[in-house]
């Protein structure tokens, strides 16, 4: 009861433009580094995009919440200005059944986010070889040589080039979000277009007292292993506290919220079948914030992405949630990544 009061605690602190009653150690900085406002499109009305600016070279990046770290294919670097860090690493996107391995060089460079530079380089994985996954089986790995974008892959990984993960985990090769390695106070609010539209969201960096005073529930996450170069630690975001509910039965797990992802998925030994395509079944997205329950709900039609699909892995044993684009098209989400802390907001 006492930890559950001191987080609503935290959160008046938070909003509160004042700040004034709170104790040092427990109020929330607004930034004296000022708003910033980056243009976030969605193409293929699927995938979030945003423009970053990497050893002096401007790139199109994936905007993605449901991974950690800046990995770019090595062929759209070839005019950053980059130094090599002569260390090899890996990293993995979608899950056991069916995803993307990539392989790289851990390379720096500073970074800008629109006005917004950083202080010193980043450090981010330069991409030379890919490894598909399918139905479980991983295939060879592909040197990626010149190419600027992945042509050979059906569905969720074609035209990939680079990835922007904002995600709170840090790995053990000390690659991480790029936001809080920016100047300001790691903060930052992410607002999805209208569904169907393919302009008009907004990532806000160093959002103001006015720009967050919607925001009243949240979730605190348990800090991770590793932390970023410049001290900051990395969070579970992908252990939030929620449930999704397909046809009134529940499956609690471990919940990560993936802009990246265009399908609600679960991970459940208890769920059989690869997608829930029957028309007019209900699924609830659902997450224990405080002080109040967050939740969306939609009914399946036509099994669309980003729109109604809901992909299901039980081979593995495991329990886990994923709530992908349809519950951004619905709610805005807040990361404080020095507090580890989101809030949710509806639109």
């Amino acid at each position: 009861m006492g930890h559950k009061t001191q987080l609503i605690f935290f959160s008046l602190c938070f909003i509160l433009s004042g700040l004034t009653g709170c104790h040092k150690d427990q109020k929330v900085n607004i930034s004296d580094t000022v708003s910033t406002h980056l243009s976030m499109s969605i193409p293929d009305g699927v995938t979030p995009t945003v423009y970053v600016t990497v050893g002096g070279e401007r790139i199109e990046v994936i905007f993605d919440t449901g991974s950690s770290g800046l990995r770019i294919l090595k062929g759209v670097l070839k005019s950053a200005t980059l130094t090599d860090l002569h260390k090899r690493i890996r990293y993995s996107y979608g899950d056991e059944d069916y995803g993307l391995n990539v392989s790289g060089e851990l390379v720096e460079g500073y970074f800008n986010l629109d006005r917004l530079r950083s202080k010193l380089p980043i450090a981010f994985m330069a991409i030379d070889s890919v490894q598909y996954v399918r139905n479980g089986k991983p295939f060879d790995w592909i040197p990626t040589g010149d190419q600027t974008f992945l042509s050979k892959d059906s569905t969720y990984f074609s035209g990939f080039y680079g990835s922007m993960g904002v995600g709170m985990r840090v790995g053990d090769d000390g690659v991480g979000s790029p936001i809080p390695q920016m100047p300001g106070n790691g903060v930052y609010m992410v607002h999805f277009p209208q569904a169907g539209l393919t302009y008009g969201g907004v990532l806000i960096l160093n959002p103001s007292s006015g720009e967050i005073s919607k925001f009243k529930n949240m979730q605190q996450l348990n800090p991770g292993k590793y932390q970023l170069a410049n001290g900051v630690k990395g969070y579970e975001d992908d252990a939030l506290d929620g449930t999704l509910s397909i046809a009134g039965v529940n499956y609690a797990a471990p919940t990560l919220l993936d802009t990246a992802n265009p399908a609600v998925w679960t991970e459940s030994p208890f769920l059989t079948g690869t997608e829930i395509r029957t028309p007019g079944t209900i699924v609830t997205m659902a997450l224990q914030t405080l002080p109040a329950k967050t939740s969306t709900t939609f009914k399946v039609n036509n099994a669309q992405l980003a729109v109604d699909f809901v992909k299901i892995n039980h081979n593995t044993g495991k329990t886990a949630n994923s709530f992908g684009a349809q519950f951004f098209f619905d709610y805005d989400v807040l990361y404080d990544a020095v507090k580890g802390q989101i809030w949710i907001a509806g639109k």
